[in-house]
């Protein structure tokens, strides 16, 4: 890879494939404005590389602002690739563990800043981290992200049947997208109100989580995971 084009994924929505031709309506597209290609979903379970160029780029409000996402509007673009409901299912799947990190990563700076924070800044002529409840908040939020870290170290390095596979993958994006924003929103609540603030970087690692959680489709991934449960008890 050359890397002299750059790509993108469209999260949301799902295009109609008519006559060859990639038709819809995009949301949840990261980056679509500087992007060469955007991976279509498609309404048959598959997926469509098209041009960027092809289709029409909208703002949308974003709450990443680092990471813009824009909405996508194909009319008739000829795609340059086509990928089966398989391929695409096994993107997906991978995707959960690469978001999961990325959200790992991102509590992790954030544990990182408050124990920083709470050891230096000073209130009623003592350190934030001699009050017991600061320790056990930070501590609580430890054992929330090795909680993620374990789930991600099954999904990619424990052998497993597919169907297994596809479940622990799961479990260990529902892992991050439940500890991982309570993580940010701790740190933040330890700042005070210099956390909102652009000086402080914790509210952007916290705005990134919550945008990973939300191209999951979390609501959904949950109610598949528990069915999945429920039919093997």
């Amino acid at each position: 890879m050359a890397g002299e084009a750059r790509g993108t994924i469209a999260w949301s929505g799902a295009a109609r494939l008519e006559g060859g031709r990639v038709s819809g309506t995009l949301g949840r597209v990261p980056m679509a404005g500087e992007a060469d290609w955007v991976l279509v979903p498609l309404t048959d379970g598959g997926a469509a590389l098209v041009a960027a160029e092809a289709g029409k780029v909208e703002k949308a409000i974003t709450l990443d602002v680092t990471v813009p996402e824009q909405v996508l509007r194909l009319e008739g673009a000829e795609p340059a690739l086509l990928l089966d409901a398989g391929a695409r299912s096994v993107l997906e799947a991978d995707a959960l563990v690469l978001r999961a990190a990325l959200i790992m990563g991102a509590a992790e700076t954030c544990i990182t800043l408050a124990a920083e924070h709470v050891f230096t800044r000073r209130q009623f002529g003592k350190p934030l981290v001699a009050y017991q409840a600061v320790r056990h908040l930070l501590a609580r939020h430890k054992l929330g992200l090795e909680g993620i870290r374990g789930a991600i170290t099954r999904a990619t390095t424990v052998e497993l049947e597919e169907g297994a596979a596809l479940l622990a993958r799961q479990t260990a994006f529902l892992a991050a997208a439940t500890h991982g924003p309570s993580i940010a929103e701790g740190a933040l609540q330890l700042f005070g109100g210099m956390g909102f603030t652009w000086e402080v970087a914790v509210h952007r690692y916290m705005r990134r989580i919550r945008a990973l959680e939300a191209q999951g489709g979390v609501p959904a991934l949950r109610e598949a995971v528990a069915a999945r449960f429920i039919e093997a008890a």
